[in-house]
């Protein structure tokens, strides 16, 4: 799937706000969501892969460095 430009700002804004960690990532990611509801009502997959992915790597790092 290709991501419009609309979509790709969209999915930097709910990595940004999962990122806060101030919340559960899925919680988080649901409330970006009904902050933005010109996003519209389907969520494409690819925003939570990307997402997921995002969070992996974080997580990865800090188990490598002991955090």
């Amino acid at each position: 799937m290709t991501l419009r430009r609309n979509q790709l700002a969209a999915l930097a804004g709910a990595i940004e706000r999962v990122m806060r960690f101030d919340a559960p990532a899925d919680a988080a990611l649901s409330a970006f969501f009904r902050e933005h509801p010109e996003i519209g009502d389907m969520v494409p997959v690819a925003f939570y892969r990307a997402v997921a992915d995002v969070l992996a790597i974080v997580y990865r790092a800090k188990r490598k460095r002991g955090a």
